[in-house]
């Protein structure tokens, strides 16, 4: 594995930077306590959260005019060869990531509200650190000056609109009359809500419609035309990227008003499945989770649908559009590494939108991983799989340290409602298969990796610790899993090939699964 040649850095930059904000929101966002409203720092709290929805949109409006303009893209990919920081930018980066995420070992979390004022400035120091270490570790600041001096300045102004796009939606929106929308936005929620067979209660005049004492008011900001705006600022950004190949007529005459529309109708569904959340699974998830989430999910996904219509269908392409293509990112060893760890991580915030207890939408986190790695089958089938028994050996023995602290607990657990027997398979699978190799990828064959690749026997040192650091990060158990990474990293190393980490983790997942469906207990995996 180690043989494989390494690319320049744009690619893994760009996944590493998604990974990382992923990362954040799941744990900052999906599975903290955290509530802006109860904090001393409202404000600073709610910018926080936006930044991090924020810069997924920023990353992907860079990737959309890197698209667009094929020698920007190649100019940027030599800039980020031939000019590439020192690879101590890269620990400055995870260092960056690990400040971010102290609070999380520091505080506990019933009390992450009040000391979130500490918690805050651990995580604006982080980030900053993980995010100017990332930028001088893929170019030093010449190559990225010289880049932009070679025609690429208009970049900046499209990162600024994009940054600034929920802002002027939230500007512009009272320049609508949203009266006529709100009112027939709640008329819409309420008929949807009447199909189910639900009593809803309704006051027409104040906008507030709910359900078995759960109840909402259909405001303004919720009658969809902030989603408008977004949906118009974003199409705008993108026919200013494609202006040379869309024939504008069509994309703005069709492709436009029908987005729009998307948009709208989108937003009724999500206030009616809020609304039954909250009146029938769960009020706080409704309210924290769902609410907090689905509405950039829709328009994340909205606007991924604009993209593909517009450049899938030759309907709305000009005629003289001229094609490039470029090496597939199936093949890409550095993308099969970062972007199935991205893939889980997201599914898990996904899940965590969809269900109260997000461990019953796990098969949806299964059909997630299992499609990525199939995506990248021929890049998996060239891996050396051949592995050495003492690998699984040393799982094993992982495992059972893993399970020793739980073998006192006083009887199995009663199985969850969800937990039928096609749960417990699926659950099984992306335990003992999917996690492990998605997991080792990410941690082992690129963290380790691109740290020890600098040579010397103190740097291995440190690929090892910080590698395992940041997969202990990933679990509750922190002390056993840094363990288990400082394992599997030597492992690693010992032949040079992750096969040997991959098998070593199945073993040891295998292992606690095994306690987990003896047990019962479905928390210890």
């Amino acid at each position: 594995m180690f043989s494989q040649t390494l690319p320049n850095r744009l690619l893994p930059a760009a996944l590493l930077a998604l990974a990382t904000v992923v990362a954040f929101v799941l744990i900052y966002q999906v599975f903290s306590p955290i509530e802006c409203h109860l904090t001393d720092y409202e404000a600073a709290c709610r910018g926080l959260r936006g930044s991090l929805i924020r810069a997924v949109f920023l990353l992907a409006v860079l990737a959309l005019y890197l698209w667009r303009k094929p020698g920007a893209y190649q100019g940027l990919q030599k800039a980020t060869a031939d000019g590439a920081g020192p690879q101590v930018w890269l620990l400055v980066f995870l260092c960056g990531v690990v400040i971010a995420l102290v609070p999380t070992a520091l505080i506990a979390p019933d009390e992450m509200n009040h000391a979130f004022g500490t918690a805050f400035a651990f995580m604006s120091i982080g980030a900053a650190l993980a995010g100017l270490g990332l930028l001088i570790w893929t170019a030093n600041p010449g190559a990225w000056l010289g880049w932009l001096r070679d025609g690429n300045y208009a970049i900046l102004a499209y990162l600024t609109v994009a940054a600034l796009l929920p802002e002027l939606a939230t500007a512009i929106a009272p320049l609508w009359d949203g009266t006529k929308l709100s009112e027939l936005t709640f008329t819409l929620v309420n008929n949807l809500l009447v199909l189910t067979g639900a009593e809803v209660f309704v006051e027409p005049d104040s906008y507030i419609i709910g359900v078995d004492g759960f109840v909402v008011q259909v405001a303004s900001q919720c009658s969809g035309i902030e989603g408008v705006a977004l949906v118009l600022g974003f199409m705008t950004l993108y026919a200013l990227l494609m202006r040379s190949d869309l024939n504008m007529r069509r994309y703005w005459l069709v492709l436009l008003p029908l987005a729009l529309m998307t948009s709208w109708g989108l937003n009724i569904v999500r206030i009616a499945v809020l609304i039954m959340i909250g009146a029938w699974v769960s009020e706080t998830h409704a309210l924290n989770g769902f609410h907090s989430f689905a509405g950039w999910l829709l328009f994340t996904a909205l606007a991924l649908v604009v993209v593909v219509v517009a450049q899938a269908i030759p309907w709305f392409h000009r005629k003289d559009r001229v094609q490039s293509k470029g090496a597939p990112l199936a093949d890409d060893w550095m993308a099969l590494c970062i972007l199935p760890f991205v893939v889980m991580m997201v599914s898990g915030v996904v899940v965590s939108v969809i269900w109260a207890e997000p461990e019953a939408g796990y098969s949806l986190r299964v059909a997630m991983m299992l499609a990525v790695l199939l995506y990248f089958h021929r890049a998996l089938r060239q891996m050396g799989w051949r592995a050495s028994p003492l690998s699984a050996l040393a799982g094993v023995v992982v495992g059972v340290l893993w399970v020793l602290p739980t073998l006192g607990s006083a009887g199995p657990v009663t199985a969850a409602p969800y937990a039928t027997w096609v749960w417990i398979a699926l659950r099984l699978s992306g335990t003992i298969l999917f996690v492990p190799i998605i997991e080792e990828l990410f941690f082992r064959g690129y963290i380790l990796r691109r740290l020890d690749e600098v040579g010397g026997l103190s740097m291995r040192l440190l690929a090892l610790a910080v590698s395992s650091g940041l997969f202990a990060l990933m679990h509750e158990a922190w002390a056993l899993a840094t363990l288990a990474g400082l394992v599997f990293g030597l492992l690693m190393l010992w032949r040079g090939r992750l096969a040997d980490a991959v098998l070593a983790h199945v073993a040891a997942n295998a292992t606690v699964a095994i306690w987990a469906v003896y047990s019962g207990n479905w928390s210890a995996i």
